[in-house]
């Protein structure tokens, strides 16, 4: 036999001569691994696991190999963002713009900022844990259902009729102007509390449906109506660049306090941020692997609310503080701008800037 072979039929242990008992092998048994192992072990690593611990129980069981994330556009954050944008918001926006010019060009900006961080956290807690931020919120304590409840209440009612009264504006405006429906005399003549209604309905059909997937659809329509028409009207007032810059930088004119506040907390809503975990659920964004989706979502709809925020203010700088033209300080304001809109670039400008309203 030669060394090589020696070498082979050698037992491995401690001694070579074989005469003492053989070590163990210090090498992990895979049989003994697949079929558990030591129940000391299994229970070691099932005490890691807690009912304190609030892991989304889809987590363990999912397949990264498989279904994984379809990256797209338009999300959950898009549809936050375009229900957290109300005429009042733009109206505000547009008012301190013709007011105080791009002196509170930050303000957006610096709200844009905050509601991304405000809710991606809503948006991590709901894809961790699997539970909405008012489940969050209850853990503290009962007092928070005393605390946001009442609030929830006076907001669903306020703004509820806010929206309708909002919604109907334009239709209001429009409807009369348009060369068919406009000469049916009962239509023209339509009061503006029965567009109010008819919005209202409409909204609460779309709720009852609760098909989110046609919800997600026509909002990314209207948005896109409502990017060309607001960014529109903001490239076409040509705005001075130089001035545009200087805004970035944080003062508050005299004044103008209110109308800083209503800028950076009009981006995007404030209790429609607490909504986002349940437009997360509908889209079927429901576990971690989700994540980077998320904030890629949520970031690229607040941008856009930025961008609305910012052109309305340039609108109202430009058009507005540079004429001297005062508008209504309500919902009405942008059927003001509506006609101004009208006396400088045409009609059909005008009405297509109502229907992005």
């Amino acid at each position: 036999m030669d060394s090589d072979d020696a070498d082979r039929n050698r037992p491995h242990g401690p001694s070579s001569s074989g005469t003492g008992p053989s070590a163990p092998d210090p090498r992990p048994d895979p049989a003994r691994s697949r079929s558990g192992g030591d129940s000391s072990g299994a229970a070691g690593d099932a005490a890691l696991l807690t009912d304190a611990d609030t892991v989304h129980p889809d987590v363990a069981h999912t397949d990264d190999s498989q279904d994984r994330p379809h990256w797209k556009i338009v999300g959950p954050g898009l549809v936050v963002a375009a229900t957290g944008i109300g005429a009042g918001d733009l109206v505000a926006t547009l008012v301190a713009g013709s007011r105080y010019g791009y002196a509170l060009l930050w303000a957006a900006i610096a709200g844009v900022v905050i509601k991304i961080i405000l809710v991606e956290g809503a948006g991590r807690w709901t894809l961790a844990t699997g539970h909405s931020i008012f489940e969050g919120w209850r853990r503290i304590g009962r007092w928070t259902s005393w605390y946001f409840g009442p609030y929830i209440m006076i907001w669903g009612f306020v703004y509820g009729a806010t929206a309708m009264s909002a919604s109907a504006l334009p239709l209001a405006a429009l409807v009369p102007q348009l060369p068919v429906l406009g000469d049916i005399g009962w239509i023209a003549d339509l009061p503006f509390i029965v567009y109010a209604i008819l919005s209202g309905l409409i909204g609460a059909a779309l709720v009852w449906l609760g098909r989110y997937h046609a919800l997600e659809k026509m909002v990314a329509v209207l948005v896109g109506i409502m990017f060309l028409t607001v960014v529109g009207a903001a490239v076409i007032t040509l705005p001075n660049l130089g001035e545009v810059v200087g805004g970035l930088v944080p003062r508050i004119p005299e004044g103008g306090l209110i109308y800083t506040l209503s800028i950076a907390g009009g981006v995007g809503g404030t209790i429609t941020l607490a909504a986002y975990g349940y437009w997360l659920k509908e889209k079927g964004w429901s576990t971690p692997k989700w994540m980077r989706v998320m904030r890629i979502d949520n970031a690229m709809a607040y941008v856009i609310s930025g961008i609305f925020v910012v052109a309305m203010l340039i609108v109202g700088a430009e058009l507005l503080y540079s004429s001297g033209i005062a508008i209504d300080e309500g919902d009405r304001g942008l059927l003001d701008l509506s006609d101004v809109l009208a006396a400088r670039y045409g009609t059909f400008f005008s009405w297509v800037f109502l229907i992005g309203f």
